[in-house]
């Protein structure tokens, strides 16, 4: 499995086209979620893991689709069987489509962790970048800062960073109120004194 198109199509294929079109939107989602988290908790440790349960969720969730779709009754029964290794029909014969899915299952949910962290790592960075031009200007503004306690390689610095990058600082924040520590909580009412002077220069 290469890519997500091809596990897209693969789905597709094998469970039809809702089955399908839930994978793809819950494709978006994990890589909406990896970059918000990056953001916000760059220094995850079990993140890898945390994406792979959400993987293999999605892949569960379109089988549920696909059951769902072609194996209850009318009156909701459901009308598979479900033993320790495989799925059968009514006539006691495999499921080729649920079979043909768990074939490949343990690569498409290994391509999406790698491809996930790929994202993560690249998000890492990106919020890396953030937190120094956020120091640098608080140092122009507010005074020297402690040094932080995660450091990583240097990367590329502007002068002049975006409102953004106080934004994002303050969001992350302004998330843990009410239970912000002193020090905390002087920092929030400096990038937001902070916001104000960069507004006027910009």
């Amino acid at each position: 499995m290469k890519d997500v198109q091809e596990a897209q199509k693969f789905i597709h294929d094998t469970l039809g086209t809702k089955a399908a079109a839930h994978f793809a939107t819950a494709v978006d989602d994990l890589f909406c979620s990896v970059k918000s988290k990056a953001i916000f908790e760059p220094y995850d440790m079990d993140a890898k893991f945390k994406f792979e349960a959400v993987a293999n969720g999605m892949i569960a969730d379109a089988v549920k689709i696909f059951v769902g779709d072609n194996y209850v009754s009318p009156d909701g029964r459901l009308e598979i069987h479900v033993t320790e290794t495989e799925f059968l029909d009514k006539a006691m014969m495999p499921v080729t489509e649920i079979t043909a899915i768990r074939s490949r299952s343990r690569e498409i949910v290994r391509m999406m962790v790698e491809l996930a962290m790929q994202e993560y790592e690249r998000g890492q960075a990106i919020a890396y970048e953030v937190n120094q031009r956020v120091r640098l200007f608080e140092e122009k503004f507010v005074g020297p800062q402690p040094p932080p306690k995660e450091e990583k390689p240097p990367v590329a610095q502007r002068k002049d960073p975006p409102l953004e990058v106080y934004e994002i600082e303050m969001m992350r924040l302004e998330r843990r109120l009410p239970f912000l520590s002193n020090d905390e909580g002087n920092r929030l009412s400096q990038l937001y004194a902070l916001l104000k002077i960069t507004a006027k220069t910009h």
